[in-house]
Formats: structure tokens, sequence, C-alpha cells
């Protein structure tokens, strides 16, 4: 057993896990972040673009708009934080500040009203006006998607996701995988992922497709909001009393919320799950967990085992399109490598390991 746990250890560290991917977007696509301090709103949404009077330059805006991108892709590459520093929040603000001067109808200054906002659901309307005025802008269908779900919109939701997908930002690998990984869930359990795409999929999964409901899903992403957060307390969790949503944070999460059983999706970066001690948690389908349901080896193992013979439907390794996000299948890898070693005589265990193991290119873990 100290073997097995010695591997999986090295396979999250080494970075075998296909964990939270970048997406690739234009220039606008980027998580919210806390405001403090509030912007000017517009008095008359309905003021005509050509009454706005212009107080700003052509070149204070493109240095706003510069200023605003920079800022995104810092949070939008960090691997530790889901937050902005409240300095470089102040700096948004203060860009935002520059779009209002310059046009508070633009498209520019509603979407990034909102983006300063952290998913502030009273700022609902600047975000719906940036997508009357850019319909197929898919970094604004990605903010509607997460205030449309935050605020029980499925129908909203579900057509934002459905945008992103036709846009080539969300696949149905993405969401076959999230199947899967909902089912690796026990009932009422709490899943935690990270990524929009981890969280759209999952939302689609369950409203779309009417899969495992009674699984409370916890994206790192929303902690931001004010909404969100007061959901989480809802479930009888508690939160860390600090604003920066990075690993320390996801750390103290866990640790307050020890009478409670988490499930940890392998996507989730290795920069938080190192924050956890491993050997402590069981592999449970696509997830860590530290539910006491599993502490007993053999409960975790016949769980597995079911998960993978009667439950998965296991189409992210039978897709057409596996090769859009062919990583996913290495982690499938773990719960295979537990059941080959807990059922010796299972040949076919054996053989489908090593079949995922070359299509994944992780030769490594049949060493």
């Amino acid at each position: 057993m100290k073997i097995f746990l010695f591997f999986l250890i090295a396979f999250v560290f080494s970075g075998l896990f296909a964990q939270a991917q970048i997406t690739n977007s234009n220039t606008l696509n980027a998580p919210a972040t806390n405001s403090i301090e509030s912007i000017p709103l517009v008095e008359d949404e309905k003021m005509e673009l050509k009454e706005v009077t212009k107080t700003t330059s052509t070149s204070q805006k493109a240095q706003a708009l510069q200023g605003l991108n920079l800022l995104k892709s810092t949070l939008k590459w960090n691997r530790n934080s889901r937050s902005l520093s409240v300095e470089e929040q102040a700096k948004i603000n203060q860009y935002v500040g520059v779009l209002y001067r310059d046009n508070p109808n633009s498209f520019e200054y509603n979407y990034w009203k909102f983006y300063a906002s952290s998913y502030d659901v009273t700022n609902l309307k600047y975000i719906e006006k940036a997508a009357k005025i850019q319909a197929t802008n898919l970094d604004v269908q990605q903010q509607l998607a997460v205030v449309y779900s935050l605020l029980s919109k499925n129908k909203e939701a579900l057509t934002a996701i459905e945008k992103l997908m036709k846009g080539g930002m969300l696949s149905m690998v993405q969401i076959d995988y999230s199947s899967d990984l909902l089912e690796s869930v026990a009932q009422n359990g709490v899943l935690i992922v990270h990524s929009f795409e981890d969280a759209f999929a999952c939302y689609y999964a369950q409203h779309k497709l009417n899969l495992r409901q009674d699984v409370f899903v916890l994206p790192l992403e929303y902690l931001r909001s004010a909404t969100f957060r007061k959901q989480v307390t809802e479930k009888g969790l508690f939160l860390p009393n600090q604003t920066l949503i990075n690993t320390n944070y996801f750390k103290q999460l866990i640790e307050i919320n020890a009478k409670h059983s988490f499930y940890l999706s392998f996507t989730l970066p290795k920069e938080y799950l190192s924050t956890l001690n491993l050997t402590e948690l069981k592999t449970v389908g696509l997830t860590f967990t530290n539910g006491r349901t599993f502490k007993d080896e053999s409960v975790c193992s016949t769980y597995n085992l079911k998960l993978w013979d009667h439950v998965f439907s296991k189409k992210v390794l039978q897709s057409k399109d596996y090769n859009f996000d062919k990583n996913l299948g290495a982690n499938y890898l773990p719960l295979l490598l537990s059941l080959t070693k807990q059922n010796p005589n299972r040949e076919d265990l054996s053989k489908e390991l090593k079949q995922i193991a070359l299509l994944t290119n992780k030769k490594q873990v049949l060493k």
C-alpha cells in the first residue's frame, strides 16, 4: 500500500494528471476579481451614444484596455490564486473608471464593469448590456454562464454554455468526463473543481443531462462571489477568514471542514493538491476524498470496482474527438492502478490499464 501511495503522489506532482487547462480565447476572457471600491453607475441606461460627452482621450482608453488585459492575463496564468491583489484590483477599478468617462454605453465599459465586480449578481445588467452589443462574444457568454448559474437561472445558463460549446470553448469530451467525475462522488457529496471548463461541464451534465443533481459542485473560481459564498455556507460549510482565493485558502477550507466529505477533482492544479497530505486521502473514482465513508480499504475498493464496471460511461476513452482533450484519459489511470493491485486476478483491468497508459502516452505507469 505504501508503494502505491508513493507512486500516486509522484503521479500527481510530476504533472501526469490532466489538470486545470487555460482556456484559449480572445483578450477579454478572464475570471472576475474582488472589487474594493465602487465605480459610478450609469443613471440613464437608455442614453444614446451620441449624447455621451467624452472626457477621456483615445490614448487614455487604449492604455486602460491594455492595463485591464494585462491584469487579466496575470490572473489567467496564476496557478496559485484565483484572486488579484488589492493593488491590482485597485488598478482595475481605476481603468474601468476611465472607460466609464469615455462612454458608459460602450461594450468595453459594460463588460469590464461586470468583470471587476466579482460576479456581483446586482451588476447583471452590465454584462447583459454587453451581450446585446456583442451577442457572439464568448467571453461575455462565459460571464453570463457563471452569473446565471449563481442565480439558478438554469435555462439562461445552459444557453450560454451551449454557445461556449458551439464556439469551441467547451467540448462534449469534457462533458463526458464530468459525467464520470460526478459519478465518482458519494450521495450528497461536495465536489471541488477549479476551472470554468470543469464548472460548466458539471453544470451541463447536472441540468441538461439530469445527472447527479445531489452533488454540490464547488468551483474555486466562484468563491469570489458573495452569492456563491452564501450558498456554500448554507450547505453547512465554513469558509476561511481571508479575501484571496488561493492555495492557502483551499488548504484552510479543507482543514476547517474536517467533518465534511470533500471530493477533490484530479483536474485541480498540483499547486493546490500539494498543500494537503495525500497519504491521508483515498482515490475514489476520478477524485481524492477525505470522506470517512471510505476509511475502510475494502469499502473503497468495492466502490471503485462498481464505478469502473457498472457506473462510468468511459466515453472519454472512446470519443472520436478524443485528441481535443486527450490528457483527460490519463486521469483514469490512478483508479485503474488501484483496482489492478486490489484485483490481481482481473486480467481485463491490467489490459485496460496498459491500453490507456499507451493511449495517453503515460507508459511510465506500467513500470
